[in-house]
């Protein structure tokens, strides 16, 4: 009996040993939520990476936002993930161990909106071979160095500092699994508008996947918001020569020369996005913004009306048409302005701008019928405007230069 306590004794001193006085723990939980990671050990060696797979439950996610998560390695270093909580309360996320990534105890931590979540730990430790894995990697090595004789052959075992090769399948494998872990967290960080983070997080997707349309053109968008017009064309133009027939970035790259007066390019690549995907009413709408601010207003009222004709409650497109004739100016485009304005505030009264622009038109149709010498419908429209808002200066001056002419 004493043998068998002073067995396990010196069993539980060398596991204490070999870990290093480190401590895991896979599974946390309070009371708003719970936080699980898939291992309490993760081995690495210098030729390959390992995914940490970091999952769990949000118990009340009515406040909308996302989920913070801090993993704190041994070197003190910091890594901050910010993860998307699906409507039933589950998240999931992974996160890269480095081949040279510190051995030792890492720590993670997980909050919602300040509360904690909960807090797991695990530790890293160099990959132990063995020694058929060993052997295989020298055989290995005999083979690409041509060694046939068996006197040539490492007589030890443990000479051999090169580990076994990965199977292409089990690499494939890997390799999805990084570029989707990359893509989420890029993708989480662009659509939260943190594109240094988003391009630094698309870089390392196209390390793996040099051919990777949307992180190419992610990327392009990215360096866009960072007034990086250069490097953002660079990989606009590679995600089109992996992919000819993709049409986003031949859009962002309109964007770009839009933003440079390029007008010729602009037009050339808005066009070219809307040819393979003419069914995009985005890219129409661009189109027809595009030639609004270049005073084209004909131009981009046939864009704006092809938008309407597949969507007839698209307020951008309606609000964008009432700027276009208002501006155009014809005889009764203040009349088709009104109406589109109208129809604007009908579908959403809050629409930024709407109600002002609408003062604006009624403010013209009114000069309009003054100079017409239509005095009354001119303060009809006036008095609308007033009855909108009753400060509002030019319908107040011009309503009294039309009664001063009526002689009132």
């Amino acid at each position: 009996m004493n043998l068998i306590l002073i067995a396990f004794s010196l069993f539980v001193i060398s596991l204490t040993l070999f870990i290093s006085d480190g401590y895991s723990v896979t599974e946390s939980s309070t009371d708003h939520g719970s936080l699980n990671i898939d291992s309490d050990s993760y081995e690495i060696d210098s030729n390959e990476q390992v995914m940490v797979k970091i999952f769990g439950t949000i118990n009340d996610t009515s406040g909308g936002a996302r989920l913070n998560i801090v993993i704190s390695p041994p070197d003190g270093l910091t890594d901050g993930l910010h993860v998307t909580v699906t409507d039933n309360g589950y998240f999931e996320t992974y996160w890269i161990l480095e081949n040279d990534s510190p051995l030792g105890d890492y720590k993670v931590l997980a909050t919602y909106e300040s509360a904690p979540i909960g807090e797991v730990h695990f530790s890293v430790v160099e990959k132990q071979f063995s020694e058929e894995e060993l052997m295989s990697a020298r055989e290995l090595l005999d083979k690409k160095s041509n060694q046939t004789k068996t006197e040539d052959v490492v007589e030890s075992v443990d000479e051999i500092e090169t580990p076994p090769l990965i199977e292409l399948e089990e690499l494939s494998e890997i390799e999805k699994n990084k570029i989707e872990s990359y893509t989420s967290q890029a993708d989480d960080y662009f659509s939260h508008g943190d594109y240094l983070r988003s391009v630094t997080y698309y870089k390392k997707v196209i390390e793996l996947d040099p051919e990777n349309t949307h992180a190419l053109n992610r990327l392009g968008i990215s360096h866009i918001f960072l007034n990086d017009d250069g490097t953002a064309l660079s990989y606009l133009d590679n995600a089109i020569r992996v992919d000819p027939l993709f049409p986003k970035p031949y859009y962002n790259k309109g964007l770009i020369y839009d933003s440079q007066n390029k007008f010729s390019l602009a037009q050339q690549n808005y066009d070219k996005a809307i040819e393979l995907d003419p069914e995009n009413m985005k890219y129409v709408l661009g189109k027809g913004l595009f030639l609004y601010f270049h005073n084209r207003y004909t131009e981009s009222l046939t864009e704006f009306e092809k938008v309407l004709s597949k969507e007839p409650a698209n307020i951008d497109a309606l609000f964008s048409k009432s700027l276009a004739l208002s501006n155009r100016d014809k005889k009764y485009d203040q009349f088709d302005a009104l109406i589109a304005i109208n129809h604007v505030l009908d579908i959403d009264p809050e629409y930024p701008d709407a109600l002002h622009n609408k003062k604006i038109i009624l403010n013209m149709i009114g000069q309009d019928y003054d100079s017409e010498h239509n005095f009354e419908e001119a303060i009809k429209y006036f008095d609308q405007i007033l009855e909108i808002d009753p400060k509002f200066i030019d319908a107040i001056n011009n309503k009294g230069a039309t009664l001063s002419r009526m002689g009132l």
